[in-house]
């Protein structure tokens, strides 16, 4: 998705019963299954965590500009904020590798037991 710019933003509260949303939907909540999901959990997981997920972090990647980048870095390392100000902290803010942050957050929701 990241490919197509702006994708995610005509995807995100779009609501369409055309054929490539079911077929999508059923081969995620497939394969959730098959991983032992209840069917229910499956379907939240699907549509309420992981595809929000996908949408939200394509729409933040495809908006991210160095720019933005200072102006965060900025932020959190101001006195101001001194839980944000910790060096762990603001690195992982800054941090713009959307790879790992796929990664980070699917591994241990598509993992939870259930």
């Amino acid at each position: 998705m990241p490919a197509h710019r702006d994708g995610a933003r005509l995807v995100n509260g779009l609501v369409t019963t055309g054929p490539p949303t079911p077929v999508f939907a059923d081969a995620s909540i497939g394969a959730l299954k098959e991983l032992g999901r209840d069917p229910k959990k499956a379907v939240r997981l699907h549509h309420w965590s992981v595809f929000s997920f996908v949408l939200g972090l394509t729409i933040e990647q495809q908006a991210h500009e160095p720019v933005r980048a200072d102006s965060l870095r900025a932020a959190v390392t101001s006195s101001l904020y001194p839980s944000l100000s910790r060096a762990e902290t603001s690195t992982h803010l800054r941090a713009a590798d959307f790879d790992e942050r796929f990664t980070f957050v699917l591994r241990p929701l598509l993992n939870a037991p259930g």
